[in-house]
C-alpha cells in the first residue's frame, strides 16, 4: 500500500502483514488525557508519541536525524528494523474555516522519515475515533500474544533534505533561485496578513515569494476518500504550474500543517517536497534583510 491510507486500508494492512508497528500520534497540548493512557501497558506493536516531546527548543523545530533516532529508539522504536509503520491521530484542530486532521501524526511521519524509517504509513481519514483507536489497540495486542514478526535489522538511512533552515531559505530567497516553490499552507487570512493565527505570534503576513495553498481545503471528506482530496491538490499543482521536478518548500506556522502537506505531496510523486521548519513564527521573529531586498512590496517583514 502506498503512502496514504484510509482508516479501512490501515486496518485491512494489519490483518494482512505479520510485522507492523502502530504509533498513535498525539499532543499533550490538545490531549492532555492522553498521556496517562499512554503510559499504561506494553505492547511491542504499539507506541504512543507525544509530538511535543519530538520538537525541540523555543521554536518546536525538530531535531537533526541522529537525534531522532535516539529519541525514537528511547521511545521504543528500534533504529534497524525494516518493520512497516502505521501512524494515527484523533486530533481535530481549527484552521481558518476548516478543521484540519492528521497534522499531529503528519509531524510524527515527517520526523520518523527524516531519522530514515523507510515504510511509513499516515492514515488520513476524516473518521479516526478512540473506536478505531481500541480497535488497533486489540490487533496488535493480539499480534503481540501470538510473537508475530517478521523484521530484519537493517541500517537506516536519515534524509536531511526533508527540511529547509531558515539561512537557506534566505539564500534561495535573496539569490532568486529557480526550481524551488515557497508554498504557505496556513489560512487564508494568515497569508493575507490580516491575523497571525496564533496568540503568541506579534506580527502578521507572509515570507517573500510565497504562494497560498491552504491546508484547510485538502482535507478529507467524511466518505474518508484519500484520493478525492490528492485529485484536488493535483489539480491546484496544475494550474499554479508547478511541475515535479520543482523543489516545493511548505510552510505554516510552526510546522505541522507543513508536514500534512508534504506528506500529500509525496503521495502525489513530489519527491522533492520538504518543510522550512520554523514556519512564520520563526521569519518574523528573525527578520529578514535579504528578503526584504529580494522584494519591497511585503511589508510582513521586519528587522529587530
Amino acid at each position: 500500500m502506498g503512502l496514504l491510507l484510509t482508516k479501512q486500508q490501515a486496518l485491512d494492512l494489519l490483518q494482512q502483514e505479520p510485522d507492523i508497528r502502530v504509533v498513535e500520534a498525539y499532543s499533550a497540548c490538545y490531549q492532555e488525557e492522553q498521556r496517562a493512557e499512554a503510559e499504561q501497558g506494553v505492547n511491542p506493536f504499539y507506541s504512543c508519541i507525544n509530538v511535543d516531546e519530538i520538537e525541540s527548543g523555543s521554536l518546536w523545530n525538530l531535531p537533526q536525524p541522529d537525534q531522532l533516532r535516539e529519541l525514537f529508539l528511547r521511545l521504543g522504536i528500534p533504529d534497524n528494523t525494516t518493520q512497516q509503520i502505521v501512524i494515527f491521530d484523533t486530533v481535530k484542530i481549527s484552521c481558518g474555516e476548516n478543521t484540519s486532521r492528521s497534522d499531529v501524526s503528519a509531524r510524527v511521519w515527517l520526523a520518523l522519515k527524516m531519522a530514515g524509517f523507510g515504510a511509513v504509513h499516515l492514515v488520513v481519514d476524516a473518521n479516526l475515533n478512540d473506536s478505531f483507536k481500541h480497535t488497533l489497540r486489540a490487533v496488535t495486542s493480539q499480534k503481540a500474544a501470538h510473537g508475530r514478526g517478521t523484521s530484519v535489522e537493517c541500517l537506516l538511512q536519515p534524509d536531511s533534505s526533508l527540511i529547509v533552515s531558515h539561512d537557506e531559505l534566505t539564500r534561495l530567497i535573496k539569490g532568486g533561485a529557480k526550481g524551488y516553490r515557497l508554498l504557505d499552507c496556513r489560512s487564508e487570512a494568515e497569508f493575507n496578513g490580516d491575523v497571525t493565527g496564533y496568540s503568541y505570534v506579534q506580527h502578521a503576513g507572509t515570507i517573500p515569494t510565497a504562494e497560498s495553498v491552504v491546508n484547510g481545503e485538502f482535507q478529507v471528506d467524511s466518505t474518508g476518500a484519500v484520493a478525492t482530496a490528492l485529485k484536488r491538490l493535483e489539480e491546484r499543482f496544475n494550474l499554479m504550474e508547478i511541475d515535479r521536478s520543482d523543489r516545493l518548500i511548505w510552510f505554516c506556522g510552526t510546522g505541522w500543517r507543513a508536514s500534512r502537506m508534504c506528506a500529500l505531496s509525496h503521495a502525489l510523486g513530489f519527491n522533492s517536497s520538504c518543510v522550512y521548519d520554523g514556519g512564520w513564527y520563526e521569519w518574523q521573529l528573525k527578520g529578514s534583510p535579504a528578503a526584504m531586498e529580494a522584494e519591497q512590496s511585503r511589508s510582513a517583514l521586519f528587522e529587530i
